[in-house]
């Protein structure tokens, strides 16, 4: 005996896939220095089905957090809302922030993390080179608010690049990079770092 069973085509399948909505859709999650004050966190929500409260959690190095406050959410009827929360616990530096939803069936997840400078100028363009000055090759560190692509090229002091790359894929953290320096002559050279948030820039001397 055989029986010949219904098989369904892309468009079917293509169908059924479309009707399972997600939990909760984040449209934004950003957060900014308020006056090197407190940290203002908002994130706003296109549609939340099933969502009982929002963790927002803080980190210093981007792998390591802890909660730092609760959001219940408005209503779980599938419709969009914003809301905020601050932190005054944020100290001096980079700041990483994430949430972790918990839906009323008792899963969680997290959402991406944020990242929010507390420097002397609310600005996130902490560079460091070394050795400098140097002979031989040389370590770049600086902090990513947010994952995303960089690139870097450095010049001499005629303004001629000697040393270039692009399209470097980085996830948000400190980041710490090999400058391959050791083959150029004697002089001063000027490092730019393009990040999608910004511009950092050094002078390296070669010795």
């Amino acid at each position: 005996m055989s029986f010949n069973l219904p098989t369904l085509g892309w468009d079917a399948a293509f169908r059924l896939e479309q009707t399972t909505a997600l939990p909760v859709e984040i449209v934004g999650f950003y957060g900014k220095n308020v006056n090197n004050q407190y940290a203002q966190l908002d994130w706003e929500t296109a549609s939340e089905i099933n969502i009982h409260d929002y963790d927002v959690e803080s980190s210093r190095d981007a792998a390591h957090f802890n909660k730092i406050g609760n959001v219940v959410s408005v209503d779980d009827n599938g419709g969009g809302h914003s809301y905020v929360l601050n932190d005054s616990t944020a100290r001096p530096g980079i700041n990483y922030y994430r949430l972790n939803i918990h839906e009323t069936g008792g899963m969680s997840y997290y959402s991406k993390t944020i990242a929010v400078d507390f420097g002397a100028n609310g600005s996130a363009l902490d560079l460091a080179v070394f050795p400098n000055p140097t002979v031989s090759d040389m370590q770049m560190r600086f902090n990513l608010p947010e994952n995303g692509l960089v690139s870097y090229a450095l010049t001499d002091a005629a303004g001629r690049a000697v040393l270039a790359k692009s399209g470097i894929s980085l996830s948000v953290g400190e980041q710490n990079i090999g400058l391959p320096i050791q083959g150029l002559p004697q002089g001063i050279y000027f490092l730019t770092i393009q990040t999608e948030g910004g511009m950092m820039s050094a002078k390296i001397v070669k010795e």
